[in-house]
């Protein structure tokens, strides 16, 4: 029965994509025959768990227990919630009715009406922190002021009411009434975590048996080192000397939204153009304030990478990389009349950040005060405001004046001194509360200079793949001579010393964003190399395999994170990200899904070796054991993300494509610990077959869903 509800949610989320239309979604869903598929397999479940209760601990009755629980909630709130929205405005009288779903309205005990509404932002920027909204509740003849905002739930008589949107005098609120399917469903979550907890110190349990039994094999590892080089002309382009270029990159700009050094705008705009962070031995700093200063020598200089046959076709070139001007002839710009095509679309988009740069439009460096008193943020290129002072319009017409006049005279001392200036006017004119504080700014500048998973990825995997080679060589021998012994700490001081990077990494983005690093695709793929980096030396010592896993797995991590033609920036984070929910759920996913990478990496070294089967037995008896915690840990961030929803969004499972996917990866990787039921997984060779295949799952879950299907983790790409 549960495998024919794990068909019924994969079809449907693939459907949606195919038709684009939600209806295959809701039908699995929300019809009766699933609910009645979900009762059956809770009671025929629960039916099972109390004829084995003798021979269960009690650790194992209780976490099935609780799963019986949250179905048994999700049903109630099914046949019992009350969902809906309701539209305020500031000057209308307040409203006792919100419309569900289905678009009826439902009357509530009270009314509810709006005072104001108020978008609050980060300091000096455009981007916003939080939304706010002041309301009146009326009941009983009595009048009281509340507030809701992102992550901040009003309760008023059960009622539940979520920030959702805002307008110009206008507030949109999740409406949510389930008195008792959430708290059903939170007593489930509770004795899930306190079940799963026990289970680690149960002494029946099986994970301590398997921990009692599982032997140490040998590790043998060598170093072992990837390299490349691109053939360049001496040819080199004309820009500004390093420490100029670098007294430049640490100026303040409005870049993505927030105030950010002009190293961060230089770095972005060098990955994205080519590809890498340095072009040619010249830092970011460097090649941006070459097309700035110098656009006659860069427009020639072959440095915007393309792809695609039809872009080459176009520029008439089999390079992988072109010049500025080959996308014009006889003075018209070739890609304007095929911008239809994506990879046109793309070479487009870098053309127009270079017309941006050297045009100067892009340096949005000057602040000055707006109407209100907020502070906003101008280029050189630009209209002066209205509300900008005579003097200060003077300042700024002169000192860009004053720079390039400087550099294309080589007077580059009195150059990096109107630098200074500049630099003095921003802090001057925004605003020490405006301007990121010294210790972030220091960091961003530290994390831009220090931070390169592409690099970290080929040192991880060269080491990981070099040491499972060897491992499936030895891993039928049961006694670790010197040389193993020696290898085995290179490879431990060298996880320790990748550990210890990628953390420092991760310290200085979270300086540098003001949140923990968690928030999108190139964070979370970090944070997964951190977590296997980090299991590894904390069980390399009983189970070797976990450092040529862990260090394969990180590798591969990193270098998802390096794809594309540059990292996602560092950015303020999304008021409904603003939770401290949030790292607890990622960090919980992400720990579980490295866990589920070393079992598929262990169970491709098992296979290598499957000649010998005490090998084999022992593999597998180390993936099973690495199987417990990471299902675990995968329950334990499901349900701490659907406690995050609720908060957020008011209902803790919406069928998103995302949540659907983890409960199938859940369900797929629980299913290899019932051996007891699915007989066929004790043989070793089975359950490593198993274990490799189930990881498509967890591919779908963060790749496939992230990048090809749409819901409200689309923030997660």
């Amino acid at each position: 029965m549960l495998f024919i509800i794990t068909v019924a949610l994969a079809g449907a989320t693939v459907t949606e994509k195919i038709c684009g239309s939600a209806a295959a979604m809701k039908y699995v869903y929300h019809s009766p025959v699933t609910v009645a598929l979900w009762c059956g397999t809770a009671v025929a479940g629960m039916w099972a768990v109390v004829r084995r209760r003798r021979r269960m601990p009690w650790s194992a009755f209780a976490l099935h227990s609780a799963l019986a629980v949250i179905l048994a909630g999700a049903g109630v709130s099914y046949l019992t919630a009350e969902e809906g929205s309701v539209r305020l405005a500031e000057g209308e009288a307040a409203t006792g009715c919100f419309t569900d779903r289905e678009g009826n309205r439902v009357r509530m005990p009270f009314s509810i009406g709006l005072i104001s509404s108020e978008v609050k932002y980060h300091p000096g920027t455009s981007s916003a922190m939080d939304y706010v909204s002041e309301v009146k509740i009326s009941r009983n003849g009595t009048d009281e002021i509340r507030t809701v905002a992102m992550n901040r739930i009003l309760t008023v008589d059960g009622y539940r009411f979520y920030q959702t949107g805002i307008g110009n005098g206008t507030s949109t609120l999740t409406v949510s009434h389930d008195p008792w399917g959430t708290g059903i469903t939170y007593c489930g979550y509770a004795l899930m975590m306190i079940a799963m907890t026990a289970f680690f110190f149960s002494r029946k349990s099986r994970f301590r048996a398997l921990v009692r039994a599982t032997a140490t094999a040998a590790l043998i590892a060598v170093p072992a080192e990837m390299c490349g080089a691109e053939n360049i002309s001496n040819d080199m382009p004309k820009t500004l000397q390093r420490p100029l270029a670098r007294n430049f990159g640490q100026l303040y700009v409005m870049w993505n939204g927030r105030v950010a050094p002009v190293n961060t705008l230089a770095r972005e705009f060098c990955l994205k153009i080519y590809g890498k962070e340095s072009y040619r031995g010249l830092t970011a700093d460097q090649v941006l304030t070459g097309w700035l200063f110098y656009y006659d020598d860069w427009k020639r200089e072959p440095m915007i990478k393309i792809k695609g046959d039809k872009v080459k076709r176009l520029l008439g070139t089999e390079s992988r990389y072109v010049a500025l001007q080959d996308f014009y002839r006889g003075g018209r710009y070739l890609a304007e009349e095929y911008i239809a095509d994506r990879d046109l679309l793309e070479a487009d988009e870098k053309v127009a950040l270079i017309s941006q740069v050297c045009t100067g439009n892009v340096f949005r460096m000057f602040p000055y005060r707006e109407e209100g008193g907020k502070t906003g943020w101008m280029s050189w290129a630009e209209r002066f405001p209205a509300e900008m002072g005579a003097d200060n319009r003077r300042f700024i017409a002169g000192i860009t004046q004053a720079v390039a006049r400087d550099i294309a005279h080589g007077q580059f001392n009195r150059a990096n001194e109107a630098l200074d200036r500049i630099k003095a006017f921003q802090e001057s004119a925004a605003g020490r509360e405006n301007l990121p504080s010294p210790s972030r700014f220091r960091a961003e500048l530290a994390y831009n200079r220090l931070n390169s998973p592409g690099r970290a990825a080929v040192t991880a995997l060269a080491a990981g793949l070099a040491a499972f080679a060897l491992f499936c060589a030895g891993a039928a021998r049961k006694r670790c001579g010197r040389n193993i012994r020696r290898a085995r700490a290179v490879i431990t001081v060298l996880t320790g010393m990748i550990t210890l990077y990628l953390a420092a990494m991760m310290t200085l983005r979270a300086i540098a964003a003001g949140h923990l690093p968690l928030t999108n695709g190139h964070e979370t793929m970090c944070a997964m190399a951190l977590a296997a980096l980090v299991l590894s030396l904390w069980l390399g010592r009983r189970l070797p395999v976990m450092f040529p896993g862990g260090l394969t797995v990180s590798g591969l991590a990193l270098a998802v994170a390096s794809m594309g033609e540059s990292n996602p920036a560092v950015s303020p984070l999304m008021p409904v990200l603003s939770s401290p929910l949030l790292s607890i759920h990622v960090m919980l996913v992400m720990t579980a899904y490295a866990l589920f990478a070393i079992m598929a990496l262990n169970s491709v070294a098992a296979l290598a070796v499957s000649r010998s089967g005490e090998a084999v037995k022992r593999l597998a008896d180390v993936s099973l054991l690495l199987l417990y915690p990471a299902v675990f840990l995968l329950g334990a961030g499901i349900f701490t993300g659907a406690i995050w929803a609720n908060q957020s969004w008011g209902r803790y499972w919406g069928w998103d494509p995302k949540e659907t996917w983890a409960l199938i990866t859940f369900i797929v990787y629980a299913t290899a610990i019932h051996t007891d039921t699915f007989r066929r997984l004790r043989r070793p060779a089975t359950m490593h077959i198993y274990l490799f295949a189930a990881f498509l799952a967890v591919v779908i879950t963060y790749f496939g869903v992230n990048y090809f299907m749409t819901g409200l983790h689309s923030y997660a790409s």
